[in-house]
């Protein structure tokens, strides 16, 4: 009996260690989601999809599409926090901005907690973010 409880604790114990690796490599929607949220102070309409995210240590980028009625919502006060003065934008996450086209250039957000750049596709309605939690 004994060993029968140590062969399950340990399957479990493995199983969730594994679930948690996953977790951490491939996180949710809503995780992207809440980290937009933290970066910008904003929250991205429940119509907005997830194109693409990419998360390591100490970065997280996304690519949303957002409808057409919400573009507006969600662009404008963006383009309205623009950190004039913080220089040109570097972006890590080249590939994902690749994807917007050649219309979307990226500028920083000015923020008082992170460096969070932002890329604004209005062509195709997409918002590129990338944050450093440094």
């Amino acid at each position: 009996m004994r060993k029968r409880f140590v062969i399950v604790l340990t399957v479990a114990a493995v199983a969730v260690t594994a679930w948690l690796v996953y977790a951490t490599v491939n996180p949710p929607e809503s995780f992207y989601r809440k980290e937009y949220q933290l970066a910008t102070g904003m929250l991205l309409p429940e119509s907005a999809e997830l194109i693409e995210g990419r998360s390591e240590w100490g970065m997280t980028a996304a690519v949303f599409r957002i409808p057409a009625e919400e573009w507006p919502l969600v662009a404008e006060p963006l383009i309205d926090r623009v950190d004039r003065d913080g220089g040109p934008a570097t972006v890590f996450s080249k590939e994902l901005l690749a994807s917007l086209g050649e219309e979307a250039h990226p500028f920083v957000l000015s923020t008082d907690r992170r460096k969070v750049v932002i890329s604004l596709d209005s062509t195709r309605r997409c918002v590129f973010w990338e944050v450093w939690h440094g």
